[in-house]
């Protein structure tokens, strides 16, 4: 079952939304993303396996090995724990993306984070960097609308967040509202434009 909350005149489903004094911040809902969930948890643990894998290996070599057994075993137990390092931190970079916009430090943080909510990539904009946000609206019936961010010193949009079409626009007003405010706060650049794809 789906979890929801009400906020203002709308029920939440796809996205979390948390509007303050000092912006707006906003999380895709992990009921969403259970597939890639089993995908972190798999990752994780096939990266353990690979550190184990390669422990156990210098465990249970014998005492009279010799020089070349000894060498080879250290070199594949060092690819092991190398490969299993990658693999766990791969699996911890997370697949459901966040959204932070504070316009007391005048920055939007978008991150993506993992199944215990840990932020592992992020990127910092600066709300003065900010030309436009968009909203990509879905192809099919119940597809998820886009949001997207254009900056003046990024040729390439940046994909903010997804969810259910209305959510979207919702919180589309909402960090453009907060952008405003900051814009009265002394802001040196046009508030950013209300576009919809």
């Amino acid at each position: 079952m789906q979890q929801s909350e009400v906020l203002g005149d709308l029920d939440w489903r796809s996205v979390m939304m948390f509007p303050s004094a000092l912006g707006v911040t906003a999380r895709e809902r992990p009921e969403r993303f259970r597939l890639e969930a089993m995908t972190e948890v798999t990752l994780r643990l096939a990266g353990v396996f690979f550190i184990v894998g390669a422990i156990m290996l210098q465990a249970l070599l014998p005492d009279n090995a010799s020089a070349q057994l000894v060498s080879s075993s250290r070199s594949l137990s060092l690819i092991s724990v190398a490969l299993g390092l990658i693999i766990f931190a791969y699996g911890t970079r997370g697949f459901r993306h966040q959204m932070r916009l504070n316009i007391m430090q005048r920055t939007l943080e978008l991150t993506r984070i993992n199944i215990n909510d840990q932020g592992r990539v992020s990127r910092t904009i600066s709300i003065d960097d900010i030309e436009s946000f968009y909203v990509v609206r879905p192809t099919t019936p119940k597809g998820n609308a886009k949001l997207y961010v254009r900056t003046q010193t990024s040729g390439t949009p940046f994909f903010v967040i997804g969810g259910q079409q209305d959510e979207i626009e919702r919180l589309h007003q909402e960090m453009c509202s907060s952008i405003a405010v900051a814009q009265k706060m002394g802001a040196q650049a046009p508030a950013p434009d209300l576009v919809k794809a």
